[in-house]
């Protein structure tokens, strides 16, 4: 569990050297991205195809907004606009405005991964984001490794004044599939408070074992759905 560990000491706290041994993911301009549309339908953008679209009500004002994943295509794909499972992603976060269009707010580019980006746990398949709601806005969760797993969630939520899509909470639990020993830590951004639990699995009476949770004061962060980056995670896993 030396990966869990190392989890354990830096917080999950985004840092330089885990960037800069990662890959550069491709960037587009969003603002070339439509503003404003009166139909998801209307969402068009050269070289992407919406892949999935999920309705919430993002900024609790009972309207129902919209996510919506775009995969890149290559120039091949284009005719056909056929994707493969390492073809990257986006999240486009769209409000519903009273008029009944859709304005676009926010263009996660690093968020998410592509299909092969999973690891083995994915299957030949590939995995997928699952996008959810919660009482204050959305979260996304992704899971991924082979004999280590990793599952995170970030928790976001519009923000009125900033008129952006805040972090403002993740969870992360790293579990070793061989031994059953894992660490699950709970960042709140907004109060800078973390807990964290660590457990492991006994085979007699096989069952996990839960060690005391413990709590720190962090640094509060202000921190917004563009700037999170999976792969700030993925690189504290051994592959």
């Amino acid at each position: 569990m030396r990966n869990c560990l190392l989890i354990l000491v830096f917080g999950f706290l985004i840092s330089e050297l885990a960037v800069s041994q990662t890959q550069a993911l491709p960037t587009i301009d969003a603002a070339k991205l439509p503003h404003e549309i009166r139909r998801l339908a209307d969402f068009e953008f050269p070289g992407w195809r919406i892949e999935s679209t999920a309705q919430l009500d993002i900024n609790r004002d009972k309207r129902l907004d919209a996510l919506l994943t775009l995969s890149e295509l290559s120039s091949k794909q284009q005719a056909s606009a056929a994707t493969t499972k390492a073809n990257h992603k986006l999240l486009v976060v769209l409000l519903k405005t009273p008029a009944g269009a859709y304005r676009r707010v926010a263009v996660a580019q690093k968020l998410l991964r592509c299909a092969a980006c999973f690891g083995v746990v994915s299957g030949a398949e590939g995995g997928v984001a699952e996008i959810k709601p919660y009482k204050k806005g959305f979260f996304v969760e992704e899971t991924w490794g082979s004999r280590e797993i990793m599952t995170t969630r970030f928790f976001f939520s519009y923000h009125a004044r900033s008129k952006r899509v805040r972090l403002v909470a993740e969870e992360i639990e790293c579990f070793d599939r061989l031994t059953g020993a894992g660490r699950r830590i709970r960042r709140n951004l907004l109060a800078g408070v973390e807990l964290t639990e660590a457990y492991h699995y006994a085979e007699k009476p096989h069952r996990l074992i839960k060690k005391p949770l413990s709590e720190k004061k962090i640094g509060k962060v202000t921190r917004y759905i563009e700037d999170v980056d999976y792969q700030d995670y993925e690189a504290l896993i051994e592959r």
